[in-house]
């Protein structure tokens, strides 16, 4: 009895062929003799098919060389590994099929007692190499490969090779954290030009294993075949996989927007605390330094370097301006509040005392001392009534411009 152990046979809808993605175990549970005949069939099978004089892994399996070999296949996305917004980095994990027909390798069944699938490792037949061109750790895409090859007798050849894809993806993080980006992962086979190689994988990226990433939701998944010339008379056949990525972002709108925005409040009102209370500037300072506090996180989770400001960080540099105003607005408006103190101490440090008679200056010292309080609730009421008009107006223009960019 003759029990067969085939691991992802895909059927190959061109010719209706079924390819073995993977190693196929037979096993013969009969005599000593009938095992020993199976492995000597499989040997001497190897031996005829991959013999020096007859097979290089070097040539492309088309007898006629002058022609191109057509590799077709799909791409599974795995999941999103990660995001970096500060390297500009996009980690992702996946698998390619890919099916060709290997012309220098066919055999009879009924000569090798049957044997339909051969496995094979990676190294011991041509395989159809890419080179990632935005790779950021490596270029080669499958450099960690540990894949088997599987081959059936009229020469339909299966590869499915996996890996992680750390590619360079240009984000743009203006409307951060509301953002939707737009990343590819090229690649391209720099060996062979588009005369000797063409690849035409199907335009759906499978996702029928994929995990969702925590921070980010898959809109689009789509591959395409483009020609790419490097030099004037070179073009290459590369595909190239376009991922569409929209940022989820509850989280850092409860932890940094929303807090953000209640600083503005607070800020405000730092006007309507009493002078005389003395609380009003060490108010205003702390708020200063919470929205310094903000402004530092954001800072940190875009790049120290970029062609486009977020913003996020537009609109916390703002309120940042606001409360550095309110802070001196505050420093001046105690300034002229306390005044008539400052000048009764010089008054009584200065003059000897005499005894209190009716004159004109008491009545000017009164004066003086009502003009200067008067001064400050005035300039207290200007700037409540301004920083809190551009706080108003910042936060309605940073939620308008997100709304419009969602």
């Amino acid at each position: 009895m003759v029990i067969a152990s085939v691991m992802g046979c895909i059927s190959y809808k061109n010719n209706c062929i079924m390819v073995c993605l993977a190693l196929v175990s037979v096993f013969k549970v009969t005599s000593s003799s009938d095992n020993s005949s199976s492995y000597e069939n499989i040997k001497a099978l190897k031996e005829s098919l991959f013999s020096q004089d007859r097979y290089s892994q070097e040539l492309r399996p088309v007898r006629n060389q002058s022609k191109p070999i057509i590799v077709k296949g799909f791409f599974d996305l795995l999941t999103i590994v990660s995001v970096d917004d500060v390297k500009q980095e996009i980690v992702t994990n996946g698998y390619l099929r890919f099916y060709w027909k290997d012309e220098r390798t066919n055999w009879n069944l009924t000569d090798y007692g049957g044997i339909r699938y051969l496995p094979l490792q990676d190294h011991q037949t041509w395989l159809p190499f890419l080179d990632i061109t935005n790779a950021l750790n490596g270029r080669d895409a499958f450099a960690n490969r540990r894949s088997f090859v599987a081959m059936s007798n009229d020469g339909n050849t299966g590869w499915m090779p996996s890996g992680l894809f750390h590619t360079y993806c240009d984000l743009n993080l203006l409307s951060f954290p509301f953002d939707v980006q737009d990343c590819e992962i090229q690649m391209c086979p720099i060996y062979h030009a588009i005369e000797e190689l063409q690849f035409s994988l199907n335009k759906r990226v499978h996702k029928a294993f994929y995990h969702p990433n925590s921070g980010w939701d898959l809109l689009k998944a789509e591959v395409f075949n483009e020609k790419k010339s490097v030099m004037a008379n070179i073009t290459y056949s590369c595909p190239t996989i376009h991922l569409q990525l929209k940022r989820r972002a509850a989280t850092i709108v409860l932890n940094v927007v929303v807090p953000a925005m209640l600083l503005s409040l607070l800020n405000n009102l730092a006007f309507l605390i009493p002078t005389d209370s003395g609380e009003k500037l060490g108010y205003a300072i702390t708020v200063l330094l919470s929205q310094t506090v903000f402004l530092s996180i954001v800072s940190s989770m875009t790049p120290q370097i970029s062609d486009v400001i977020p913003a996020l960080t537009i609109y916390l540099f703002i309120l940042l301006l606001t409360s550095v105003i309110t802070v001196i607005a505050v420093i001046f408006i105690e300034h002229f509040h306390h005044q008539d103190e400052r000048l009764q101490a010089n008054e009584d440090t200065v003059e000897p005392f005499t005894p209190p008679l009716p004159s004109s200056n008491q009545t000017i010292h009164l004066s003086k001392s009502k003009c200067y309080r008067t001064i400050a609730r005035r300039v207290n009421i200007i700037l409540f009534v301004i920083v809190m008009v551009t706080s108003s107006i910042a936060t309605v223009w940073f939620l308008t411009f997100t709304q419009a960019s969602l």
